[in-house]
């Protein structure tokens, strides 16, 4: 695989916490009136996307159905009724999800039965107060990169593949371990 240039690699690193930060609230703004319609309905095989760090789940999809909390199907119907939100998946986290989470270990995101994004952890980072924050560049000859942030809420992560191949997907935490894992309509991102 080709690297890219040391100035660059870090120009990318510098960019990922603001471009993560910009895209939780693009996502969080109001429908516009010249918002672009959404994304065909995704195939059915996107029901199984997955991720696992060498075999081990990172998270396993559930029947939405079993939500029974009255506070959790309120902030899964918001983040349903987002802009962008062309596909919401409801997963839980799998216990010790924050081990899994290293430098120079592979994360696969099966997103449907025929495409794999693999993610190499570049940092990892913790407070004091248990937070752990991870990245990860794509590998495949493609640039990407997914930011993830694990606190006593969940999980929070954006992952991005730049085109051709361009992708956008967001992990937010609903209740406890249950996650929203949303693809998003990057034609409904706002244009300012």
């Amino acid at each position: 695989m080709p690297q890219l240039p040391d100035a660059r690699r870090r120009a990318a690193r510098r960019l990922a916490p603001l471009l993560s930060a910009a895209f939780v609230l693009a996502c969080q703004r109001e429908p516009t009136a010249n918002a672009s319609p959404a994304f065909a309905a995704l195939a059915p095989d996107t029901t199984a996307i997955t991720a696992t760090v060498a075999g081990v789940p990172l998270f396993a999809l559930i029947d939405e159905a079993a939500i029974t909390d009255s506070d959790a199907r309120a902030r899964l119907s918001a983040i349903r009724s987002e802009q962008t939100a062309a596909a919401v998946r409801v997963a839980r986290l799998a216990p010790g999800a924050d081990t899994l989470l290293a430098v120079g270990r592979p994360v696969a995101f099966d997103v449907n039965a025929h495409r794999r994004l693999v993610f190499v952890g570049t940092r990892r980072g913790q407070t004091h107060s248990g937070m752990v924050s991870w990245e990860g560049a794509l590998q495949g000859g493609r640039f990407g990169q997914v930011n993830v942030v694990l606190s006593p809420a969940g999980i929070t992560a954006g992952m991005q593949v730049l085109p051709p191949d361009g992708a956008v997907y967001s992990i937010r935490p609903i209740s406890g371990a249950l996650h929203a894992i949303v693809y998003v309509d990057q034609r409904r991102l706002p244009a300012d």
